[in-house]
């Protein structure tokens, strides 16, 4: 389309969980291509199905934007009146309304951004303390000048690690896990930091993960557990796009799949988060692919990823069965430590999957 000659701004639709994700990959691809041609390309999408209000707004917003001639030629995600270039584009933090994207160049946004993620990590110590830890202090500083320092500073921190007083600093690298996607490498990777003991592992002894699903995916990303050359794990927590879709029907790749596999040959209880802490979406109206992963067994979490990794630290410190263990997950022991309600009816689904 960018080649034609007759083309002078291509307009996309798209689902919102992914949104960005497709955005950078065709900057990514297509960045050069794009400023040579002179063409922009816009991508939108709506928290709700079309023909739904925002989805039209969206849409026409779109057009508009997209005849106007006055965008740079490159990709841009255009979201609730904005047209934000897709390589600067990130989902908004959940705090209870539809969600957005902002600016990462944007100082107003990153201010407004920085407010909301550093509530989560306030959240996150509070339930720390009444779980009987020191607190989370360290990680809640580490949060707060992490995005109060401008991203130009030299000074401001790479990442953010996890920290928990008790017993010590922890940090899971997941990036480096198959950072060529090799199925050799990664099990090398897997086994180094899950049986060295002069690593830090995300939990003591092994006991439970955290897996970025949009980034390690399938049966054979958990074949070692599964296997049992990590026989103490008993829970996984997947971190899905944000409304919980993150699956395939591609068997190697499927998590559907290979949630399955860990309940049906290990008894591992799966639960879900989302990116952006928003309540996991399983119901009826759902997507396909967040069915999938209610059939299969994933229980869902309403509740920001900083303090679900809190919570289960806790919990892998109590020796829960794995009924115990969705029940502690589910009862809410602060204010701020649920981000939305409970979804009873995936759960109870879940639930009978488990003895």
């Amino acid at each position: 389309l960018i080649a034609r000659p007759d083309v002078g701004s291509v307009v996309g639709t798209h689902g919102t969980d992914t949104l960005e994700q497709t955005g950078t990959h065709l900057q990514l691809s297509l960045g050069e291509r794009l400023e040579e041609l002179g063409v922009p390309v816009f991508l939108t999408a709506a928290n709700n199905p079309f023909p739904s209000e925002d989805a039209r707004e969206n849409l026409r917003f779109t057009l508009v934007e997209a005849t106007n001639q006055r965008h740079d030629p490159k990709v841009h995600l255009v979201f609730d009146g904005e047209v934000i270039p897709a390589e600067r584009a990130s989902k908004e933090t959940y705090s209870g309304s539809p969600m957005r994207f902002y600016d990462r160049a944007d100082e107003n946004a990153v201010a407004r951004e920085a407010t909301r993620r550093t509530a989560v990590f306030h959240a996150a110590d509070q339930l720390a303390i009444r779980l009987g830890y020191e607190g989370m202090a360290t990680m809640v500083k580490k949060a707060i000048r992490y995005w109060q320092v401008p991203v130009t500073d030299p000074e401001r921190p790479r990442s953010i690690p996890i920290v928990n007083a008790r017993p010590t600093a922890y940090k899971l690298s997941v990036l480096e896990f198959g950072r060529t996607g090799d199925q050799n490498e990664w099990n090398a990777a897997a086994r180094a930091h899950c049986l060295n003991r002069d690593l830090v592992t995300p939990f003591p002894e092994f006991k439970a993960f955290f897996w970025l699903v949009n980034r390690i995916a399938g049966p054979a990303r958990v074949a070692m557990t599964v296997d049992g050359h990590f026989p103490q794990v008993k829970a996984c927590t997947l971190i899905l796009n944000h409304s919980g879709t993150a699956h395939t029907t591609i068997p190697d790749l499927s998590i559907a799949g290979a949630v399955a596999q860990m309940r049906e040959k290990r008894g591992i209880v799966t639960f879900a988060v989302t990116e952006n802490g928003e309540p996991v979406n399983f119901g009826e109206g759902s997507y396909v692919t967040s069915r999938d992963l209610r059939d299969a067994g994933v229980i869902p979490l309403p509740m920001h990823d900083k303090v679900a990794w809190v919570k289960l630290y806790s919990a892998m410190e109590q020796n829960l069965t794995g009924r115990e263990l969705v029940e502690f997950m589910l009862t809410q022991q602060t204010a701020d430590e649920f981000s939305g309600a409970v979804d009873h009816v995936a759960v109870a689904k879940a639930m009978s999957m488990y003895s």
